[in-house]
């Protein structure tokens, strides 16, 4: 394969994406969001814009891989996927090469986990990620809520635009973005171009899938790929101006607060300053809610730990031990008969676009 820089809009392309505030701190995470992102970009690649039939086996193999590296990925695969098999003859080596990719990731699972565990896990993972997780359209229905934050999650922590409270760089950042997006109307070539077409519906399919079924309202991630092809788009922006110099002060801009970021990522964040806090206390009880004290305990904070579950303290009695150290993680002062009885001792932070997860925790103590 090519990779020669041969225009300037690729290499603008190259520099929005090295930039970029997300690939950057999703780069630094555990999770497989990024590695997911290329996967399914080589396999759309392979479906929609290479002519050899080897290449387009290995667009179908590739998304069996992504199956098991970025199951909610594999919508944007659906389009160039049927789009293939209704064009071509070759349905039987195209679904072979896609179970290749699939069994490659799931013999190992069977073999080691067993086929019933297995089957139990997914059905467990699948009935969490709809209900019980929290930010799917069947726990937080709000609709007006979840265009609100798949906008700002897209526009904001996705590509660095400007937002309430958000340092006066990006305001220029949303500045240039604008302005390269607005060059692509002029663009006419590019609304004709079939292959650019499926990308944009692909994208748009995804998006629709996340709107409902992903944690939009908690999660940032699940934006990634909305994000990788607007940076495309830009790219294409980029090219239609004649002094291509002035475009790249977006580089600057960005690159600013991509490392401000980045340090921030380094620094912590509330939940494991959170774990630094209370491992220099001798704390007898800690009430929050089960995620917060799953990560405790897996942490070594050794306490009794009370779990506040649809908002019911039923288990707690604080009057039953006297002289107890209790603290409170998060706010729960409704569900204090006496709210005179909370203290509070300190509020954790971190910046909310290193991670939009309890950016904000406040510690109180019982008296």
């Amino acid at each position: 394969m090519d990779l020669k820089i041969k225009s300037s809009n690729s290499l603008f392309l190259i520099l929005i994406i090295f930039f970029n505030p997300m690939i950057w701190i999703l780069g630094n995470r555990y999770m497989p969001d990024l590695m997911g992102l290329a996967v399914s970009i080589a396999s759309m690649y392979y479906l929609i814009y290479s002519q050899k039939d080897i290449n387009n086996y290995k667009g179908f193999f590739l998304g069996g891989i992504l199956l098991g590296i970025r199951l909610s990925y594999f919508p944007l695969l659906i389009i160039p996927f049927g789009i293939f098999l209704y064009k071509n003859q070759k349905v039987f080596y195209s679904l072979l090469f896609f179970l290749i990719g699939i069994l490659i990731w799931l013999f190992p699972l069977i073999t080691t986990q067993g086929y019933y565990n297995l089957i139990a896990l997914g059905y467990k993972h699948s009935a969490g990620h709809f209900y019980d997780y929290g930010g799917t359209i069947l726990t937080d229905s709000n609709m007006l809520l979840r265009i609100k934050f798949l906008f700002h999650t897209v526009w904001s922590d996705g590509l660095g635009g400007y937002w309430i409270d958000r340092n006066w760089i990006t305001l220029f950042i949303s500045i240039y973005i604008l302005n390269l997006l607005k060059n692509i109307l002029t663009k006419h070539k590019f609304m004709f171009d079939t292959n650019l077409k499926i990308i944009i519906f692909s994208s748009i399919l995804y998006l629709v899938w996340i709107y409902f079924f992903q944690n939009l309202i908690y999660k940032s991630r699940h934006v990634l790929p909305l994000v990788y092809i607007l940076l495309l788009l830009m790219s294409l922006g980029h090219n239609n101006m004649r002094k291509h110099l002035v475009n790249y002060g977006l580089i600057i801009f960005l690159s600013i607060l991509t490392i401000n970021l980045v340090i921030g990522h380094k620094t912590g964040t509330s939940i494991s300053f959170l774990n630094k806090f209370l491992k220099n206390e001798n704390t007898d009880y800690v009430i929050s809610n089960p995620l917060i004290n799953y990560y405790l305990k897996s942490n070594g904070i050794k306490s009794n730990f009370i779990n506040v579950e649809n908002n019911n303290l039923s288990q707690f009695h604080p009057k039953i031990e006297p002289n107890k150290n209790i603290k409170v993680i998060g706010d729960y002062s409704d569900l204090f008969i006496n709210k005179n009885e909370l203290l509070l001792d300190t509020i954790l932070y971190h910046n909310p676009y290193i991670n939009r997860m309890w950016s904000t925790i406040p510690i109180y103590s019982v008296e």
